[in-house]
C-alpha cells in the first residue's frame, strides 16, 4: 500500500506541474508507428505526410505545440533529431514477433508522461490498449484508426481476442477517435458517436499527372505497390496473371513492387520462383517512394488484391498519376469503386481476376475519366482538410473541452 500511495502522489504532483506549464508548449507525442520518415507502410506514411501539416496548421494559428513522434530505434541506424518541423525519439523495442508494437508504444507512452504532454496520438488498434493508462496519467487520448488488424491472417486466435478487445477498451476511454474509412464504424458499436472523426488519406495532385493523355490510352502494365505479405494476396495475383497469358497471345507486363516484412520472408521468396516461371513479370523488390511514383502512368493497372486494407495510399498515388485501379472487394475499397470508377474483384477467383484483367486491356482509358477522377481526389483527399480536422480537435482538448 505504500507504494500505490507513493505512486497517487506522484501522479497528482504531475498533474499540478503539466497544470502550471500549460501556458507554456504544449507537447503532443504521437506512438504505434514503426517510425519517420521514408519507411514503407499506411501508418508511416499518414504520419509522415499529416503531422508536419498539423504543425504548420497549429502555428498558422499562434498555437504553440511541439509534435514529437517516437520512432523504433533498430529501423534507424542513421538517426536525425527532427523532421519537417517535428521533433523525432528514438525509443528501443525487443525483437518480439507479435509484441514488438505493443511494448514499444507502452515505452512512448511512459516516455510521454515523463516528457509532461498534454496530448497523445495512438496509431493502430493495438497501441489503443495503453489509452486507460494514458487517461490515468493525466493524458488526453486520441486514437487512429488505420484498419481492422485483429482480421489479419497471421495473428492466432489469442491474438484476435487482443486486438479486438484493445480496440474496445480503448475507445472507450480515448477523447477522440479517427478513422480513415467510414466503413470501420460498424467495428466500434460501444463508441460515443460524438467522439468519433472520419479523417481520409490526403494525396498531393500537384503534378503527379506528367504528360498529356489522348482518349484512348492502350494499357501496358499492371502494377502491384505494397508489402509483399500474404494479406496482400500477391502470389494470387502473380497466379492470375500467369493464367492469363496462358490465354492471351498479347499481354501487358506485370510488375511486383515492394519489400518483404520480417517473419514473412518465404512467402516474399514464393512470389519470386513464382514470377520467375514468366518473363513478362518483372519482380522488382523494395523501391524508394519517389521512384514508384514513376510507374503510376495512365497507361497502368493499379492492382491491389488485399484482404484487409484501411485505405491505401498507393491507390490515391496511383489515381493523381492517372492509373486505373483492380481492387480486392473488400468493404474498404468501396469509396475506390464509388468515387473513381474502380473494378473489384474476389481475389480467392482467380478465373474472376483474369476476366477483370482481360476486359481492362480491352476497354480504353482516356483524358475525360482521368481528369473527373483528379477533380474527386483533390475534393475528397487533401492532407490540409484532414489536418484541419486534427488540429481544431487538439484546440479544444487543450483547453480542457
Amino acid at each position: 500500500m505504500p507504494n500505490l500511495q507513493s505512486f497517487i502522489e506522484f501522479l497528482t504532483q504531475h498533474r499540478k506541474i503539466m497544470k502550471q506549464n500549460r501556458k507554456g508548449v504544449r507537447k503532443i507525442w504521437v506512438a504505434g508507428l514503426r517510425g519517420i520518415p521514408s519507411l514503407s507502410g499506411g501508418v508511416e506514411q499518414v504520419v509522415e505526410r499529416l503531422y508536419p501539416q498539423l504543425k504548420e496548421l497549429c502555428e498558422e494559428q499562434e498555437m504553440n505545440v511541439a509534435i514529437t513522434i517516437a520512432n523504433r530505434s533498430q529501423y534507424f541506424p542513421k538517426r536525425i533529431d527532427s523532421f519537417e518541423s517535428l521533433q523525432l525519439r528514438y525509443l528501443s523495442s525487443p525483437d518480439l514477433k507479435g509484441f514488438e508494437s505493443l511494448l514499444h508504444s507502452g515505452y512512448s507512452l511512459w516516455s510521454a508522461f515523463r516528457d509532461r504532454a498534454d496530448v497523445i496520438h495512438l496509431h493502430a488498434i493495438g497501441a489503443w490498449i495503453w489509452a486507460p493508462i494514458a487517461r490515468l496519467l493525466g493524458i488526453r487520448v486520441c486514437l487512429y484508426h488505420h484498419g481492422n488488424d485483429h482480421l489479419r491472417d497471421k495473428w492466432g486466435f489469442a491474438a484476435r481476442i487482443f486486438l479486438r478487445s484493445s480496440m474496445h477498451f480503448g475507445s472507450l476511454f480515448a477523447h477522440r477517435v479517427y478513422l480513415l474509412n467510414p466503413v470501420h464504424m460498424a467495428n466500434l458499436p460501444l463508441i460515443q458517436k460524438g467522439k468519433v472523426r472520419i479523417v481520409p488519406n490526403g494525396i498531393d495532385c500537384e503534378g503527379t499527372l506528367r504528360e498529356e493523355v489522348s482518349q484512348a490510352i492502350e494499357m501496358k502494365t499492371f502494377l502491384f505497390v505494397g508489402r509483399v505479405t500474404p494479406e496482400k494476396n500477391v502470389l494470387e495475383l502473380i497466379r492470375a496473371f500467369n493464367l492469363l497469358c496462358q490465354q492471351r497471345q498479347i499481354t501487358p507486363s506485370l510488375r511486383v513492387i515492394g519489400p518483404a516484412v520480417h517473419g514473412e520472408e518465404a512467402y516474399f521468396e514464393a512470389c519470386q520462383q513464382e514470377a520467375a516461371l514468366n518473363p513478362r513479370i518483372d519482380f522488382m523488390g523494395p523501391m524508394p517512394p519517389a521512384k514508384v511514383k514513376e510507374y503510376y502512368r495512365p497507361d497502368a493497372v493499379l492492382t491491389l488484391l488485399s484482404s484487409i486494407e484501411g485505405m491505401p495510399m498507393v491507390a490515391l498515388e496511383a489515381i493523381a498519376g492517372g492509373c486505373r485501379l483492380l481492387l480486392s472487394n473488400i468493404p474498404e475499397h468501396e469509396v475506390f469503386e464509388d468515387n473513381f470508377d474502380a473494378k473489384r474483384v474476389d481475389p480467392a477467383q482467380p478465373e474472376e481476376i483474369v476476366e477483370a484483367m482481360q476486359e481492362m486491356i480491352d476497354t480504353p482509358h482516356g483524358a475525360d475519366h482521368i481528369i473527373e477522377n483528379m477533380k474527386t481526389l483533390k475534393k475528397n483527399h487533401n492532407w490540409e482538410n484532414s489536418a484541419m480536422i486534427l488540429r481544431d480537435d487538439l484546440k479544444a482538448l487543450l483547453a480542457g473541452k
